[in-house]
């Protein structure tokens, strides 16, 4: 992973030695400083340089779609994530109501706060509380920008490196 800031962890590009359909290369994600993913692509005969690779031959720009995570599967990867980190995802656009329902859900145990009870039982026509509750949840409790966007840099990575397994 580099910093392509100085003095700064975001924006990062991550780049990763692979091979897509028989060729040799590398991969390439950039996070900017919203944390979220703005350009991924397969670089053939590409090497890790550190600074992103801005163009090449056979590559053609596209958008990338944001990537939506699935609130069972980021339980499965991170059972520990606070209330503030499921707001900022929330918020980035890493989770959706669903989602954040769906994982709350998973983890509820006997001592869950009644919001928590209350976020994993929502009617799809009631997602639109979960960033209420949830901010209820969180109280008074402040986070740092970079410790909630950690987790989310883990679960994103994480998915990246199975997807470049795959290929």
């Amino acid at each position: 992973m580099f910093s392509i800031l100085k003095n700064t962890s975001v924006p990062f590009s991550l780049q990763m030695p692979g091979t897509m359909n028989d060729r040799k290369g590398i991969f390439e994600w950039i996070v900017n400083a919203e944390m979220k993913l703005t350009h991924q692509r397969f670089i053939p005969e590409g090497r890790i340089t550190g600074t992103p690779i801005r163009s090449h031959q056979n590559y053609r720009s596209r958008k990338i779609k944001p990537l939506l995570l699935d609130g069972n599967y980021i339980y499965s990867k991170a059972p520990w994530l606070s209330w503030g980190e499921l707001l900022f995802g929330l918020e980035k656009g890493y989770i959706d109501e669903k989602g954040v329902s769906e994982y709350v859900c998973d983890a509820l145990t006997s001592s869950s706060p009644k919001e928590a009870v209350e976020i994993a039982s929502l009617e799809v026509n009631d997602y639109y509380l979960v960033p209420d509750l949830l901010k209820s949840l969180i109280g008074n409790h402040s986070w740092t920008e970079s410790d909630l966007a950690k987790p989310w840099i883990f679960l994103l990575l994480f998915i990246l490196v199975g997807k470049q397994r795959k290929l």
